[in-house]
């Protein structure tokens, strides 16, 4: 029986699997990918397509009308818990050694990391706890920049207690590859500022490394790692690298910009496939798994230089009368703002009621659990989820609380520049990839083939299965995957 290295490379389609392989036919990721059987996974979720919801699914074996896990941060109820546990937590429940490296919502930390033989939460935990505790200095610094880039990236590289935790622990776990890959890259982002928005690729060439480190130590029976770089690249740039799926021409300028980031993307991907391909060709009872969750496709758009969004969750809270010490911030994803009320704060419905008095221009602020309005909200317990964006807004600098006119400042709202002058040019899709590497096994599948569709519920199902563990009936899907 393998034990698996699971790549969870984020709502890659296999449209990008194939173009990369159609540019780089004799490749590595050409080689390992006609060495893999692939499906096409379909994400059976109904309130909303997001990474967030559908990894959940694929994890817990059941779709979000049962997880009810809907935005990143949210905490998850103890009866999810209970009754629909990760894949990770199943697996060391039956005494299965584990790691965890990334994995959306890992953050929800268990009460027992050191029970783990590695556990690295995702980038978007509270803090930077991490196990073994030499992973902090790593978690401290990747929490700092990616905040720092929440939207558009910083050339900071963070305060410099958290850089000298990197610099001091992290560097020298790095290989001399990285650290090349790294060092090349700041040269040339000092002559071509532009390129900053690449450092988004190296988070992953860095953690992967660690993860290496963690891997040859511990040697556990299942093990993940997350990367959503060629995600980001996709969603600003599809329209970059597939201009023939719009039919408005896209600017021919923006076109040549930006062409080369999804394939710059998949070629950092590529690197870090090869890497685990060298740790599995020297311990053969690995094997590696891809998965997506979901995909991405192209989506109308248009030119948008900046948008209307919360930028200072302070003073929002202020104008609505929560005092500072009834609430704590907690991790979202731009342009999402979530907090946690605490203590003795006004009750639900009067929140709620607070929040549907907020109106900018035609715009009411509006309960929803999906973040389809330009201005909605979420309640989930003590847990607000926010959500607030409206691209290239040209109003007055002015909301409404009620009948009373509140200047941006006092509100907390203000403008936030898209630096590559887009919001969005590709949404997510249904559509997803899974690719199990099985050498003398597969069959290579040409680009552009058809592949036989699964859907994600049964992915944590064939895991257990895999592993010989019976989860009593408690999926909605089946063990239908061989690994």
């Amino acid at each position: 029986m393998k034990k698996i290295i699971l790549i969870e490379a984020n709502e890659i389609p296999f449209r990008v699997f194939d173009r990369y392989v159609e540019q780089n036919p004799g490749g590595f990721l050409a080689r390992f990918l006609s060495e893999c059987i692939q499906y096409e996974t379909i994400c059976e979720d109904e309130q909303q397509l997001d990474p967030w919801i559908s990894w959940p699914t694929m994890h817990r074996g059941t779709t979000d009308r049962n997880h009810g896990i809907l935005h990143l941060g949210q905490p998850i109820a103890p009866e999810v818990e209970k009754d629909y546990p990760p894949i990770w937590e199943w697996l060391r429940l039956a005494n299965r050694s584990v790691g965890v490296f990334g994995s959306l919502h890992s953050s929800a930390i268990p009460t027992r990391m050191q029970d783990y033989a590695f556990y690295l939460p995702d980038y978007f935990a509270a803090d930077a706890a991490a196990w073994p505790p030499e992973l902090e200095a790593f978690q401290r610094f990747n929490l700092v920049m990616t905040r720092n880039s929440a939207r558009n990236v910083s050339m900071s590289l963070g305060p410099a207690s958290v850089l000298g935790g990197f610099l001091g622990k992290v560097a020298p776990k790095l290989s001399m590859n990285t650290a090349g890959q790294i060092l090349g890259f700041l040269v040339e982002e000092r002559f071509k500022p532009y390129k900053r928005i690449r450092r988004r690729s190296f988070q992953p060439v860095i953690m992967a490394d660690l993860f290496l480190d963690n891997l040859e130590r511990t040697k556990p029976d299942f093990a993940t790692f997350y990367t959503n770089h060629v995600a980001a690249a996709m969603h600003r740039y599809w329209a970059a690298q597939f201009p023939e799926d719009y039919r408005e021409k896209v600017d021919v300028d923006w076109i040549e910009k930006y062409k080369g980031e999804i394939s710059f993307a998949m070629a950092k991907l590529e690197g870090i496939i090869r890497k685990f391909m060298k740790f599995v060709e020297r311990n053969p009872e690995y094997g590696i798994v891809m998965a997506s969750s979901l995909g991405q496709a192209a989506i109308r758009f248009g030119r948008t230089d900046e948008f209307l969004t919360i930028v200072s969750v302070e003073k929002l809270m202020e104008a609505l009368g929560v005092d500072r010490a009834h609430w704590a911030s907690a991790p979202a994803m731009v342009p999402c703002v979530s907090i946690r009320m605490q203590g003795n704060h006004p009750s639900r419905d009067e929140i709620q009621s607070r929040l549907e008095n907020i109106r900018v221009a035609d715009h009411r602020m509006v309960y929803s659990p999906r973040p389809d309005k330009p201005l909605c909200f979420d309640i989930k317990d003590d847990y607000i989820h926010f959500y607030v964006s409206v691209d290239n807004y040209k109003g007055d600098n002015f909301a409404f609380y009620g009948n009373r006119k509140i200047p941006f400042e006092d509100i907390g709202f203000g403008m936030m520049a898209h630096e590559d002058n887009v919001n969005c040019t590709a949404q997510h899709v249904r559509g997803g990839t899974l690719f199990i590497h099985q050498p003398g096994e597969a069959k290579p599948i040409s680009p552009g083939a058809a592949r036989t569709q699964i859907s994600t519920i049964d992915f944590a199902p064939s895991v257990l299965s895999h592993y010989g563990i019976d989860a009593g009936g408690r999926f909605e899907g089946k063990p239908s995957i061989r690994f």
